[in-house]
């Protein structure tokens, strides 16, 4: 399994084929690639900035991972995220999943795709013809924790990265009230926009399948 959080681009070639180099018991690799949009909310994206908490960062994925493992026979995985400067067209996240049949391996990676876009902890911000603005489209999730500390939104992250089959997590409500008392501690200049949480709500509640 490999994991790596890096400013550099990859290749996807490359990749895959570090994942099935002498080995004969791979039937399938399913794999995904991200790339920088142009265009965003209805506006012109020049660039975006992508930044994390290193260490944090690499255990909730690796969390995430393990988590893929629990649910399906998986041969290798490997997840590339990068951070930094990204123009429109450079790749941003590389998902790639080897198993012994398409349908595990296609199901995996999706999973981890979904997770990666709403649980790990990055923040983005755009450059826009209208300035600067991080996650120009906060769904209703998003709003609540929009002036929690860091420390909180991790906290919330902590809990509901790693569901395990019929152990419900914690409950969202009380994690939501934590996080918006948090919010009175957090000063402006700190305050950490998330991805949207809309799915990690529902792992919450026990809804994944």
């Amino acid at each position: 399994m490999r994991i790596r959080v890096q400013n550099e681009a990859f290749d996807l070639g490359v990749e895959v084929a570090a994942m099935s180099r002498g080995r004969t018991d791979i039937g399938a690799i399913a794999s995904f690639v991200g790339l920088a949009r142009d265009m965003n909310a209805g506006s012109g994206v020049a660039a975006m900035t992508l930044e994390h908490y290193p260490g944090m960062t690499e255990k909730a994925l690796a969390k995430l991972v393990d988590e893929a493992c629990a649910r399906w026979t998986l041969l290798d995985v490997t997840v590339i995220h990068r951070v930094g400067r990204l123009l429109p067209g450079d790749p941003i996240v590389l998902v790639a999943v080897a198993g012994q049949h398409r349908g595990e391996a296609f199901a995996a990676c999706e999973f981890i795709m979904d997770y990666l876009k709403t649980q790990a902890p990055f923040w983005k911000k755009e450059e826009t013809a209208d300035g600067e603005r991080a996650n120009p489209e906060p769904d209703r999730n998003t709003r609540l924790f929009s002036g929690a500390s860091s420390a909180g939104l991790f906290k919330f992250i902590e809990c509901i990265t790693t569901p395990r089959r019929g152990v419900r997590s914690p409950s969202t409500s009380t994690n939501l009230k934590q996080l918006q008392g948090s919010a009175h501690q957090a000063s402006a200049a700190r305050v950490a926009q998330p991805w949207a949480f809309s799915r990690p709500l529902k792992l919450a509640a026990g809804q994944y399948p």
